[in-house]
């Protein structure tokens, strides 16, 4: 990322164009569309690995497989593989929840099923599908090592009622060779049809991002530094997590209490044994990167932080008040920093042992470090060691400054990349709105930062606008906080940083019901979807004025 860009933030499931959540066909290709007319160069994606009952991508069954939900269903009628009238219509009812249009994950899953099967019926007998038959001999080729693993483990989960393997019986928790070639000879036609589902997955995913790239827009993946419990990963993989005899983890993961989540946050993910891992040669996380960068032309690096030093609690929840134990157990782990009161501590990560076998093997530039959350001076040192790009988000910059502050996105570093929020971060309007009413334990002076702000306003802008209502908290209209934000995405395109992205949220002035997802909670995250109609032809001439503005837009290449 040599040259000043911008992109914008949107996933998958939030998509329009399809009933029920997002995917892969013409609300996608409508966006990439999009994308081009407004200048903007990247589409920054979310994690796109099978999603967990929460529905977060960021705690995946397969670090290597795609969502099947969103194929495109349209594409298989137009493969012959579906009728016409298979093919849900899409409905264009009012959204309800106040305004706000939400995913229907069960719903979706429920009608796709059947339509799946169906699909496979019709290719097993050579009736459509020859756009997935060019690809399906070298898909299997390149995918052999996690795929036939994958299928095992989803008709495994679904002949046990769950996908947590350590709860299955002991032969098949332990992968006996007997058990798991009978359930293979037993379920072959249920192993078959998930793995023609990825084939047909790797296969859209292949024509998007071509249909994207030939029109001068690139993909922005994200790779979540771990992965879920219960997954295929770590059960056809277990020595290369730290578990126990019955393959449960010792430790789990997470990040220590701050004042967001003062509990801290336990992401339930196990732990890698990286001493093992090196003794591979970190194999597993090069095919990992292999595969994704196969599917991106960059990618985040999710908890960048883990890689220098990472976070674990014991596997039981402890009570904050209860004293330390001399022997508090640390699960084999030697930590880096004294053991906090429910039992968290940091230990030494990988570090440039793991990333120098990384850039031996893949470009520096395709990959963002995600270096947000508890920074220490070694974290910047290692990110800074690679020349890797960090994030720098304009809800954070400002926490805690008042007028006696510079401006924190002019210090920004060309290298970085600035954005004005990240997909579990408020909204900007959503962010000015709350800070009207601030925590006292969050002290952010509104005052200060719609002062800041305002400098972005035109002048055919100011005429309209009484600024000193703009800057007063109680008194700034429903409009001013709209200017407010749309100037505080300005403030990100005007950074230095050479690449900015911005949710699409904030470039339609949405407030926090349409906010992504918020950290440390399951429930009632991964929902919010576009309406159809509202990504238009005027919104995004309105977008690529900006990033003229800022020297930032992109011409398309048709």
């Amino acid at each position: 990322m040599t040259q000043r860009t911008a992109g914008i933030l949107l996933p998958i499931f939030a998509l329009p164009g399809t009933p029920w959540t997002g995917a892969l066909g013409r609300g996608a290709r409508d966006f990439a569309d999009f994308l081009a007319r407004a200048g903007c160069r990247w589409w920054q994606m979310l994690p796109i690995g099978p999603i967990d009952a929460f529905h977060s991508p960021y705690s995946s069954v397969s670090a290597f497989a795609g969502e099947t939900l969103y194929l495109d269903l349209g594409e298989l009628a137009d493969q012959g593989l579906l009728d016409r009238a298979d093919v849900p219509p899409l409905e264009n009812e009012p959204a309800p929840d106040g305004g706000v249009r939400k995913a229907d994950y069960e719903t979706a899953r429920a009608t796709r099923a059947a339509l799946r099967r169906k699909a496979m019926a019709r290719y097993r007998a050579r009736k459509g599908g020859e756009a997935y038959r060019a690809r399906e001999e070298a898909f299997y080729a390149e995918n052999r090592f996690w795929l036939d693993d994958y299928a095992l483990f989803r008709v495994l989960s679904e002949k046990f009622g769950t996908s947590d393997w350590t709860r299955w019986p002991a032969e098949y928790r332990d992968r006996a060779p007997d058990a798991l070639g009978s359930a293979r000879r037993e379920a072959a036609g249920e192993i078959e049809l998930h793995r023609f589902t990825q084939l047909v997955f790797d296969a859209q995913w292949r024509a998007l991002k071509e249909y994207c790239n030939t029109r001068g827009v690139k993909i922005l993946g994200d790779v979540p530094i771990y992965v879920g419990m219960a997954s295929a990963d770590t059960w056809s993989n277990r020595d290369l997590f730290r578990l126990d005899a019955q393959g449960r983890p010792i430790r789990i993961s997470g990040a220590p209490a701050d004042a967001f989540n003062p509990d801290g946050q336990r992401w339930d993910s196990p732990l890698y044994d990286w001493d093992r891992l090196a003794e591979t040669g970190y194999t597993w996380w090069l095919r990992r990167f292999g595969k994704t960068l196969d599917r991106f032309d960059a990618v985040r690096l999710d908890h960048f932080i883990g890689f220098y030093n990472y976070y674990s609690f014991p596997i039981e929840k402890r009570d904050r008040a209860m004293p330390i134990r001399p022997d508090e157990p640390t699960g084999g782990l030697t930590p880096s920093t004294p053991i906090d009161a429910d039992g968290g501590f940091w230990t030494a990560g990988p570090r440039e042992d793991f990333l120098d076998a990384v850039f031996a093997r893949f470009p520096k530039k395709a990959f963002i470090a995600e270096d947000l959350g508890v920074m220490t001076p070694g974290v910047h040192a290692l990110r800074d060691h690679y020349d890797l790009p960090g994030m720098n988000v304009l809800l954070f910059t400002y926490e805690g400054l008042s007028g006696a502050d510079p401006d924190p996105m002019e210090t920004v570093k060309p290298i970085a990349v600035a954005c004005t929020g990240t997909h579990d971060t408020e909204t900007v309007r959503g962010w000015l709105e709350s800070l009207r009413n601030p925590d006292p334990a969050q002290p952010t002076d509104y005052v200060y930062i719609a002062e800041t702000f305002r400098r972005h306003l035109t002048s055919e802008e100011k005429k309209k606008t009484d600024l000193g209502r703009l800057t007063h908290p109680a008194a700034a209209t429903p409009r001013d906080l709209a200017l407010l934000t749309r100037c505080g995405i300005r403030e990100v395109l005007a950074s230095p940083a050479e690449t900015a992205l911005v949710p699409i949220q904030d470039f339609l002035g949405l407030d926090d019901r349409a906010r992504i997802n918020f950290p440390g909670r399951s429930e009632n995250n991964w929902l919010w979807r576009l309406g159809e109609g509202e990504l238009t032809p005027e919104l995004a001439d309105d977008v690529r004025g900006e990033l003229s503005g800022a020297g930032r837009a992109a011409e398309p290449l048709l």
